[in-house]
Order: structure tokens, then sequence, then C-alpha cells
């Protein structure tokens, strides 16, 4: 049967074939999938029997019971650990909870992960997740100037007269 055509390495300078967009030696860690270290779910622990206890939560609590980000008001579509299995937990009904997608990946991001042990940079404040308020950073404002151009048109860039 045949296959695809082989692609030239995305690497600059590199002229290899490879068969997707990097050849074998400029595939680093940082340009492989998310899940490509991953072992299957099935092997992971989330199989026929996680998926059964998954239908229960989602029976038992069909709106969301992080509520977080929704209030409360958004339907579990995800079942949820209360304390994770990364830290020794088991796959009990005591230990589930349903959840949203938003709030179990908020929740996930911020307590569950390597990820939420990480401080961030000292010039940056985190979000709160009671308010809603958008923050931007003071250089990231958009700011008009105005262009003197010299005394051509007797106004400035801004001054659509002077566009021509």
């Amino acid at each position: 049967m045949p296959t695809r055509p082989k692609k030239i390495c995305h690497a600059p300078g590199c002229g290899a074939a490879c068969d997707g967009s990097y050849c074998a030696a400029h595939l680093t860690p940082a340009r492989r999938p998310f899940n490509y270290p991953r072992e299957s779910p099935t092997r992971r622990g989330y199989g026929r029997r996680w998926e059964k206890l998954r239908r229960m939560v989602l029976a038992r609590q069909p709106f969301c019971h992080i509520a977080v980000l929704c209030d409360g008001t958004a339907l579990s579509t995800e079942a949820d650990h209360i304390v994770p299995k990364s830290k020794g937990c088991t796959d009990s009904l005591d230990n589930l909870q349903g959840a949203c997608h938003a709030c179990h990946s908020h929740k996930t991001a911020t307590e569950d992960t390597s990820f939420a042990a990480r401080t961030p940079p000292p010039d940056m404040t985190p979000f709160s997740t009671g308010d809603f308020a958008l923050r931007t950073a003071p250089h990231a404002r958009t700011h008009t100037r105005e262009i003197n151009l010299g005394g051509v048109g007797g106004g400035s860039a801004k001054d659509p007269r002077n566009w021509t």
C-alpha cells in the first residue's frame, strides 16, 4: 500500500526527510505532543471500571459541585477526585464529585498539579476567582499618540484630513 511522501524537517538548516514535522534528531520533548510520554487511559486507571464510577457520580451530582467559576449552575460533565490520585487517594465514591469542565480545569490547574506549586513572578498579581474583572499590566494599555507633522495640514496624524 502506498504511503505518504516524506516531508522536509522544519528545523532551520536541516533538510532531512521525515514522516512528521521534525526529524528524529530535532524532535525534542518540547515538540512532542502532550500525551506522548503518557500511558494509555486504561493503564492509568481510567478504563471500564472508571467509566462506571464516572456515570454514577454524574447521576448522583448532576450539577457542578466545585462551583468556582459557574456558581453551581452548570451541568456536571466530569468526575473529579476531591483528593487527587497522585496524592495517594483512591477511586471510592466518597472521594469523587461531579464538576463542569471549566471548574474541573481550574481546580486541576490551581490545586492538583505541579503547575499550582509554582509561584508567579513578583511583578504579576494573581487573578481572584471571585471577581471577573479584567486586569491588565500597565505596559499592556494602548495609547494613541498625536504626531506633529510640522504644520502640514494644520492637524495631527489622528486627523482624517491628513490621511492623503
